[in-house]
């Protein structure tokens, strides 16, 4: 080919110039129009209306059977470029009447192929054509060959291409071709970058993707190649370049921890104040892709409230809380009982105290009391109606032996199905079983406890007030004699229940209780249903027998004391008739 350029000035301001010089260097060197390549059809769509007559042939494809001349041009196999210096631009020799209607002399057909930027100097892929072209049989420096290439590599081939560079370099590498057997997981055929410092700085890959360029960390690295038995590829071809060493990495390294900040819990009254303090990874930072700091930057704790000084934390507020009412102090002489509360679940802080009052005192038998036979019991400012969130408890108690008859003379409380809101309770002798739980303004019947203790329980809500009510209690002297039978009896039991039973005798006498009648679900151990003795007034004395079946205990069961408890239990399936015993006095 001639040089075509008859004239033009060059200029470093315009170095389109000098690309159009390099563009007919390139032909004289051999080198063809890239639009004009066999694959150009893949990438490019031409508009063949838009091109001037005397130069549509510029696009045409270059093939030997059309013109001799085209069995010399040669791609290489090489990537179509559209920014070769050797593709043409998409204006150029377009029609006067398509530049004016903005028209194109081509279309890129692929994402990533441009066609209107300046091409004024070399790409990757005419510097590939360059190399092949001249360069093909003379030994290349820093670069690496899989076995045959560029023609197929051989099966079974397990190769590793060491590199090392001189002291204060690393390396820098990068694949110019690469074609291997493609697979998801690269399990047949592959290649991998290994630093001297067992760094994978390529993981194993194949397919037809080249990696992108890698630099080592060390001077020195490893070029690892493998093949299967079957499937054979071009393989790839690798070049390679000493590079300024990259300064060593830093571990960051954590600062002190900082003092703790002020209590906080967002002003929302309720929460848990806490305090932070913080760390940061400074000690060095951490660089050069060294490892960062282990372990979290902020460290929170609870502030204990006692130790909280308000003014210095004015973001913690917490809204004070009473603590649980404690258990009635004894009867005094004056028969009175009282229990105290704190405000302390939470101790206020940046708030007002808790509301109420800290202390209530109510009538009471026994203790330090001297023996009654009768009192009277009322609700808080009886007969006027009585305040909001009242809780006030009459712990009744009398001679052993003894039981106590409470009688209700007046009732009016807020009334609930199931008695939710304002309500008395009456508890048995072993002060958990409930024997009444009452509301409303229906005169309740009389109540009377299985042993000498009976403890009747007031509480209010916050709304709703009503009179409240009045009642008497009684002793009812010892019985000598009496029967106890399970629920229900002589019908069957319900599932899931448990009653307990006290019997109190006078001070100095016995119980003797004889089974006349046993019908409870069996096992060994009794683990289903079961009658349970116990040889006080509560469950918590000794164990003097345990009943299930139906077989009547050979004799009778006597107490030590002056008290037996009956306790049955059911589970939630299988019931029977159950238990009825007799009992007396045993002086």
């Amino acid at each position: 080919q001639n040089f075509v350029i008859s004239k033009t000035r060059l200029s470093s301001e315009y170095q389109s110039k000098i690309g159009l010089v390099v563009h007919e260097v390139l032909h004289n060197l051999g080198l063809g129009h890239t639009q004009k390549r066999q694959d150009a059809s893949e990438h490019i769509d031409i508009k063949w209306e838009n091109i001037k007559d005397g130069s549509k042939r510029q696009y045409e494809a270059c093939i030997a059977a059309n013109d001799n001349s085209c069995s010399r041009y040669n791609d290489y196999g090489t990537p179509y470029d559209c920014m070769s210096i050797m593709h043409y631009r998409d204006t150029y020799f377009i029609t006067d009447a398509a530049r004016g209607s903005g028209g194109k002399t081509m279309v890129a057909k692929k994402e990533g192929c441009d066609l209107s930027s300046s091409a004024s100097s070399l790409s990757n892929a005419d510097i590939e054509i360059l190399k092949k072209m001249y360069c093909a049989n003379s030994p290349q420096e820093k670069v690496i060959l899989s076995p045959n290439h560029p023609s197929n590599y051989p099966d079974n081939q397990d190769k590793e291409y060491p590199i090392s560079v001189d002291d204060g370099f690393v390396i820098g590498i990068w694949f110019t071709e690469f074609k291997l057997e493609a697979h998801a997981s690269c399990g047949y055929d592959w290649v991998q970058v290994v630093d001297a410092d067992g760094t994978v700085l390529l993981d194993k890959s194949c397919g037809e993707t080249k990696p992108a360029r890698i630099t080592s960390r060390t001077k020195s690295l490893t070029v690892k190649f493998h093949s299967d038995s079957s499937e054979n590829f071009a393989g790839f071809r690798t070049e390679y370049e000493p590079v300024g060493s990259a300064p060593p990495p830093v571990d960051g390294g954590w600062s002190d921890w900082s003092g703790f900040s002020s209590c906080t819990n967002g002003k929302d009254g309720k929460s848990v104040c806490k305090k932070k303090k913080v760390r940061y990874c400074n000690n060095p930072p951490t660089d050069n892709d060294g490892k960062p700091c282990a372990g979290d930057s902020e460290m929170f704790e609870d502030c204990v409230p006692a130790w909280t000084v308000p003014t210095k934390n004015l973001d913690c507020v917490l809204t004070g809380g009473w603590s649980a009412w404690s258990e009635p102090s004894t009867c005094s002489s004056l028969c009175s009982s009282s229990k105290t509360r704190t405000c302390t679940n939470p101790i206020p802080l940046n708030s007002k105290e808790c509301e109420g009052k800290s202390s209530e005192s109510s009538t009471c038998t026994g203790g330090d009391c001297p023996s009654s036979t009768t009192g009277t019991i009322k609700s808080t400012n009886y007969p006027a109606n009585y305040p909001d969130n009242a809780d006030i408890t009459f712990p009744l108690a009398v001679e052993d032996g003894s039981q106590i008859e409470l009688t209700f003379t007046a009732f009016d409380l807020e009334a609930n199905s199931n008695c939710a809101y304002d309500y008395v309770k009456v508890l048995d002798t072993d002060g958990t079983t409930q024997l009444a739980k009452l509301c409303g303004d229906s005169l309740p019947s009389k109540i009377k406890s299985s042993g000498n203790k009976l403890t009747v329980v007031f509480h209010s809500d916050v709304d709703i007030n009503k009179k409240g009510f009045q009642a008497t209690w009684n002793i009812v002297f010892g019985a000598t004699f009496g029967e106890v039978t399970s629920p229900g009896y002589p019908s069957s039991y319900p599932n899931s229940q448990t009653q307990v039973k006290t019997i109190s005798v006078i001070s100095g006498a016995k119980i003797e209780l004889t089974f006349t009648a046993l019908n409870i679900e069996a096992g060994d151990n009794c683990p289903y249903d079961k009658l349970t003795i116990y040889d006080s007034a509560s469950q918590s004395g000794d164990k003097l027998d345990e009943l299930c079946g139906s077989t009547l205990p050979s004799s009778p069961i006597f107490s030590t004391g002056n008290a037996m408890t009956l306790v049955f239990t059911s589970d939630g399936s299988v019931v029977s008739t159950g238990f009825k015993a007799t009992w007396k006095v045993k002086l």
